[in-house]
């Protein structure tokens, strides 16, 4: 079976060794030299003034929006096509969720509707998540809206390390930006971890001390805080990884152009430039009629796919106990998208043996199921 991923290629244990060796001689597992390293070097890359290391990408976004004061009661806006991340974090703020569409090409806000959600809401935020490695589509529409209005803009990075337009940087565009570094991101830890980038100090210094109890100083706390930290072997892992980004994200960006090379003209295939810097190939996402009976033949042919995401936010049972239900008919796209993605395996050391074993089997499909075939 052709994995989605594995993570196990991509571990170079001699280096893991000398880290984590490292760490445990230093005695500091928390809060050390390299967590202050580490935000340096990441703030660096993405040429943010501020970085803040914190627990995991959803603590994120939570601590920017707790950090802008967002209270219960205040509204956010959010695509719901992204997983439930924002909404999450959205929620445990106690502010309400609003959704807005997508567009077709990114599958990120859709500026019109971010608009019309706004005019009808009045929100505190708005959170735009540059989805599948790629960055926004609008980007510069939406940033220049939320200015106009006065409204902070969140960038929800998770999958965009290192995508950039014209040299700036996911996560530098609006207010904030916010990743996290899960195994399986273009930079992962070992675990959980996350961060925050901005070029605002004032908002930089209330998330440091959110991130730990609201501490100013050890034990004198400044207003309402958590324990959202990242440790030192997650930091060191993230400090060995981080000069190679670039060059990884070129192997994922090679996997995609021979994935659009030896599917033309199968399935539906991003509608946007996989060789551009700001796609970094997190996930190679195909668009399919026929998902379904696609994923059940690709995993007989030997290959694992997964669908990113299934359910839009609206639609989960906890959003509809909170909050109510949100017409499906103000967002076709969004239902459009959660109904048809379907993401192939994509990591950079996925072999050319492999990419020809995938590309055969989605052709055989379509080609096999003459019935399915458009």
């Amino acid at each position: 079976m052709i994995p989605l991923n594995d993570l196990a290629r991509s571990v170079d244990y001699s280096t893991l060794r000398e880290i984590t060796g490292r760490v445990v001689s230093s005695g500091m597992f928390i809060g050390g030299k390299e967590l202050e390293t580490f935000e340096r070097a990441f703030a660096g890359f993405c040429q943010a003034q501020s970085c803040i290391g914190v627990a995991n990408g959803t603590d994120a976004i939570e601590i920017v929006l707790r950090a802008l004061g967002i209270k219960t009661g205040d509204r956010v806006v959010c695509a719901a096509n992204a997983g439930g991340y924002s909404a999450t974090a959205i929620v445990a703020c106690g502010a309400v969720p609003i959704f807005a569409d997508i567009e077709r090409v990114s599958l990120a806000l859709d500026t019109d509707s971010t608009r019309q959600a706004i005019q009808e809401n009045r929100p505190q935020a708005v959170i735009l998540t540059h989805l599948y490695g790629k960055l926004a589509a609008h980007t510069d529409e939406l940033v220049a809206l939320c200015q106009e209005l006065s409204i902070p803009l969140i960038e929800d990075c998770a999958q965009a390390h290192g995508a950039n337009r014209s040299g700036k940087f996911a996560g530098t565009f609006g207010t904030a930006g916010t990743f996290s570094f899960y195994p399986t991101k273009n930079l992962g830890a070992l675990g959980d971890a996350g961060a925050i980038v901005t070029d605002n100090a004032h908002l930089a210094g209330i998330a440091r001390e959110i991130r730990q109890y609201g501490w100013r100083s050890r034990y004198y706390s400044v207003r309402p805080g958590r324990n959202s930290r990242m440790d030192e072997i997650q930091a060191a892992v993230l400090n060995a990884r981080l000069p190679g980004l670039e060059e990884r994200n070129e192997l994922r960006r090679e996997v995609a152009r021979i994935y659009i090379d030896g599917l033309s003209g199968s399935p539906e295939l991003p509608r946007f430039d996989v060789s551009s810097s700001d796609y970094v190939a997190h996930l190679f996402v195909i668009e399919s009629e026929h998902r379904a009976a696609l994923k059940v033949f690709l995993q007989q042919s030997g290959v694992q796919s997964e669908i990113h995401y299934p359910v839009p936010d609206y639609n989960q049972e906890w959003y509809r106990s909170l909050i109510g239900s949100q017409s499906a008919e103000d967002l076709p796209v969004t239902e459009w998208a959660c109904r048809s993605v379907l993401s192939l395996p994509c990591f950079p050391e996925l072999s050319h043996k492999e990419t020809d074993h995938i590309i055969q089997a989605v052709r055989n499909f379509y080609e096999k199921k003459p019935t399915f075939a458009k």
